[in-house]
């Protein structure tokens, strides 16, 4: 079309000398297409996963000596590389991008096929992450997931990620070992994501500090010399706790404290069983009482 554009104007010239013009525009034009040519294989060859970083350069250094066919040839055969490279995408996906690459008369159709098959490996990533969300949100009864992450399909990208936030927000207000204020950072976090990856992760995070807390509590409950007024008292300091770091120092703190207490229980049962005058029966009546002795991290 920029041809006949060109040839057209020469057509209807009334003088010898205002052809060398145009032929000098048409040149020109030609320059300027073959550099955007260039410059559009190149930004192909650097994202194609095939390629060897080290060798990139000298492949796009290359496309100047190359004539228009063998550029679009070139585009053609990075951009297949980076369709097949995307990891969300289904085989016969790919090979439906593929064929619109193959059939593609320039390098700029070849380059919005590339954009299009990015856009839909990213979309699918999205249901993906949505319906993981979907699936553990126990606001949802369990007879009705499916229906849920069967309408996913038709949702824009935006309706992804509010629905995966949605979700993600029911997952987190409902984890059990959490504080308000965690349920309340983690919530932020979520409304703060840009991708329905992002709100995946925070789940994760929210899911990781619940466990954490929860695994924290049981080590309290195992603990044998504290009393039930103090442990509670442990555990809720695990519950208010920000991080898994504050976790393990209050485990560590109170694990101090049981063994502080079973040595004071055990130097006095040494003491006792060293009294010459007590009978066996005496000492274990004694010992047994100590034994069943709980105390507080202030005894």
């Amino acid at each position: 079309e920029e041809k006949k554009g060109f040839t057209d104007r020469i057509d209807v010239v009334n003088k010898i000398a205002d052809i060398a013009p145009i032929v000098d525009e048409a040149r020109a034009k030609d320059l300027e297409n073959k550099n955007i040519a260039i410059d559009d294989t190149g930004d192909l060859i650097d994202k194609d996963p095939t390629i060897d970083p080290d060798k990139k350069q000298d492949e796009k250094d290359g496309l100047k000596d190359l004539t228009p066919e063998e550029l679009l040839a070139k585009a053609k055969e990075s951009a297949k590389n980076i369709v097949n490279a995307l990891p969300n995408l289904s085989q016969e996906e790919k090979d439906e991008f593929i064929s619109k690459i193959d059939a593609a008369k320039t390098i700029p159709e070849v380059k919005a096929i590339v954009e299009d098959a990015k856009a839909a490996d990213f979309k699918k990533k999205g249901i993906t992450d949505a319906e993981s969300v979907i699936e553990e949100d126990p606001t949802i009864p369990e007879d009705k997931k499916q229906e849920e992450k069967d309408k996913l399909k038709d949702y824009t990208e935006e309706q992804l990620l509010a629905k995966a936030k949605e979700s993600a927000k029911n997952i987190i207000n409902s984890l059990p070992n959490l504080s308000d204020e965690d349920k309340e950072a983690l919530n932020a976090k979520v409304d703060e994501a840009a991708t329905t990856s992002e709100v995946k992760a925070v789940v994760e995070e929210a899911k990781a500090l619940d466990k954490a807390k929860k695994n924290a509590k049981d080590a309290i409950d195992k603990l044998t010399n504290l009393d039930d007024a103090s442990k509670d008292k442990i555990k809720e300091d695990i519950t208010n706790a920000p991080d898994e770091e504050a976790i393990n120092k209050i485990v560590q703190d109170a694990k101090a404290e049981d063994k502080k207490i079973a040595d004071a229980k055990q130097e006095a049962k040494d003491k006792i069983n060293n009294l010459d005058n007590l009978t066996p029966d005496e000492k274990k009546t004694l010992t047994d009482k100590i034994d069943g002795i709980k105390g507080t991290p202030e005894d």
